[in-house]
């Protein structure tokens, strides 16, 4: 059977894309904390009001969540269109 470097195979740059974007979406976190109580405060209303205007204006945390589906349907991709083993 054929063999490719490692460096060819789409379901290695798959892996290694998801992966990535996945260590940038635990490092980029953003938490939305929502109240406690069932009475709401104005306090507790602009501060749920906060958390949404920082995921919101956060792209880094959608570009690594992008990056995470793409790797992952590039991984599955390359997995069922693969024909050759991977040598190191």
């Amino acid at each position: 059977m054929e063999t490719k470097k490692w460096y060819y195979s789409k379901t290695i740059w798959g892996i290694l894309i998801a992966l990535l974007g996945f260590v940038l979406s635990q490092i980029l976190k953003v938490d939305i904390k929502l109240p406690e109580s069932d009475v709401l405060t104005t306090a507790d209303i602009e501060s749920v009001k906060a958390s949404v205007e920082a995921v919101k204006n956060n792209h880094s945390v959608l570009l690594s969540q992008i990056m995470v589906i793409v790797g992952t349907l590039l991984g599955v991709y390359g997995r069922f269109k693969a024909n050759t083993k991977v040598s190191a």
